[in-house]
């Protein structure tokens, strides 16, 4: 038998289903809770101001198709002196982790000057990107300021907050959440007759619950060479949640699409929950 190269995927996997191969069903969708859990951080005062925050639990990623609704930060600014504080307060926003960028975060910004949340513009490629606002705050008095803000699709380890004001600071580091994919059960050959079973497991440690997610698998994803050449030669099955093996229908290559065969159209996995099949 000629060679036969499998990758299998979900649809939230990097790039792996782009095509029609997912084009053809709706594609997964997310339902974000209604009030996400924060946490609170607070930092030691300097000069007469204490700032602290108010922060997600976590950042999920947008999927493929569709922005998650962006989460706010609160930064707190105090007059613990008694004086009073006029003066500048820089918020710096950092993506932590092994070759990280901004490029895909989004953010806005509420002016307190006009009463309205700004779209701020953060260019490619740069890991940092801060705001500025100018504040007055009466002896005794607070001013919270607030961002909203979201990852995008950069998958990093997590986005750090630094707020600074006169001396006094505050830094928190917000977790960035995503759906993994991993497969199991691969062969380094196939024999006619002889069915090779795959597992595939996909994980969801987000807050945010995912529906109507196509889990594709890849036959031959480098091309013909060295592989089957029609869909007619390689038999499909998916294990359904009974036990039960039912077969899927497998398309040949066309264009940029190598031949695939959806095994599930429509999985769902909960908010940080798993959900796992055999192929």
């Amino acid at each position: 038998m000629t060679g036969l190269a499998v990758v299998g995927a979900g649809a939230l996997g990097a790039g792996a289903l782009a095509g029609t191969a997912v084009a053809a069903g709706a594609g997964p969708a997310a339902t974000p809770p209604s009030a996400p859990q924060r946490q609170t951080v607070s930092g030691v005062a300097a000069n007469g101001v204490q700032l602290s925050m108010s922060v997600p639990a976590q950042l999920p990623l947008d999927l493929p198709g569709q922005q998650l609704p962006e989460r706010e930060v609160d930064v707190a600014v105090k007059d613990v002196g008694g004086q009073g504080y006029s003066g500048d307060v820089n918020v710096n926003l950092t993506s932590e982790g092994s070759g990280v960028s901004t490029v895909s975060l989004r953010l806005d910004h509420y002016d307190l000057a006009s009463g309205a949340w700004e779209t701020e513009t953060i260019p490619a490629d740069q890991g940092s990107f801060g705001v500025t606002d100018s504040v007055t705050v009466p002896a005794g008095g607070s001013q919270v300021l607030k961002l909203r803000l979201s990852p995008g699709t950069t998958a990093v380890d997590d986005v750090k907050v630094t707020a600074s004001a006169d001396g006094a600071s505050v830094v928190a580091a917000i977790p960035v959440t995503g759906p993994a994919f991993q497969g199991s059960g691969m062969t380094a050959s196939a024999r006619v007759g002889t069915a090779t079973v795959l597992t595939g497991t996909l994980t969801n440690p987000t807050d945010v619950g995912l529906q109507h997610v196509p889990v594709v698998l890849m036959l031959c994803p480098s091309g013909p060479t060295g592989c089957v050449a029609h869909a007619s030669d390689v038999k499909v099955e998916v294990q359904g949640s009974g036990g039960a093996w039912h077969g899927v229908s497998v398309v040949d290559a066309a264009g940029s699409v190598p031949m695939h065969a959806t095994v599930l159209p429509d999985l769902a996995v909960a908010a940080g929950g798993t959900a796992q099949f055999s192929v």
